[in-house]
C-alpha cells in the first residue's frame, strides 16, 4: 500500500500554477461536466432546498471546470447528505433539543441532533474535496485565460519558473 498525500488532480496543479514544478500528467483523463447529465443525474426526492442547491453547485463548479462528468457520483453524495441535514434540522426546530422518551418518560437529547452532527462532519470532508471550503478555494488561482493552449504548450512550460 502507498502511503502519503493523495495526488492532485492535473487541472488544480494548473491552477495552483504549478507550485511544486513537477511534471505535469499529460495522461490524466479529461472529461467534462455536461448540463445534460447534470439534469439527468439529479437524486431523486429532493426537497425544494435540496434542487436549489443542486443547481446552485452544479453552475458554480461546472463553471470553474474543476469538477466533471466523473464526479458525479460526489456530487449527488453531496446533495444528499445535505438534504437529510436539513431534515434533521427541521425535526430540531420543530421537536426541541430535548426530547421526552415515551417508553421511559425520561428526557434526553434529540436523536436528530447526532443525525445533523453525522451530517454535517461528512459534508465538511465532501466540500474540501470539491474545492467549496475557504481553505481548499485558498490553493486555488482561477484564472479566466487559459495558461496552456495544448497539452505540448502545458508540457513545455508547465514548470513554473
Amino acid at each position: 500500500m502507498v502511503k502519503g498525500r493523495k495526488p492532485k488532480p492535473t487541472k488544480l496543479k494548473m491552477l495552483e500554477g504549478n507550485p511544486g514544478g513537477r511534471p505535469l500528467n499529460e495522461n490524466e483523463p479529461e472529461y467534462v461536466l455536461t448540463k445534460e447529465l447534470m439534469v439527468e443525474m439529479i437524486p431523486d426526492g429532493l426537497s425544494f432546498q435540496g434542487l436549489k442547491e443542486w443547481d446552485r453547485l452544479c453552475e458554480l463548479l461546472q463553471g470553474q471546470g474543476v469538477v466533471t462528468d466523473a464526479d458525479i457520483n460526489i456530487l449527488q453524495m453531496y446533495i444528499n447528505t445535505y438534504d437529510q441535514y436539513l431534515e434533521a434540522q427541521k425535526i430540531i426546530k420543530k421537536s426541541g433539543l430535548l426530547v421526552v422518551n415515551k417508553k421511559t418518560g425520561r428526557i434526553g437529547s434529540n436523536p436528530a441532533i447526532n443525525i445533523a452532527k453525522d451530517c454535517t462532519i461528512q459534508l465538511i470532508k465532501m466540500q474540501a474535496e470539491l474545492g467549496l471550503t475557504p481553505s481548499s478555494r485558498s490553493r486555488l488561482q482561477i484564472n479566466n485565460k487559459p495558461k496552456w493552449k495544448s497539452k505540448t504548450e502545458m508540457r513545455l512550460f508547465g514548470k513554473k519558473k
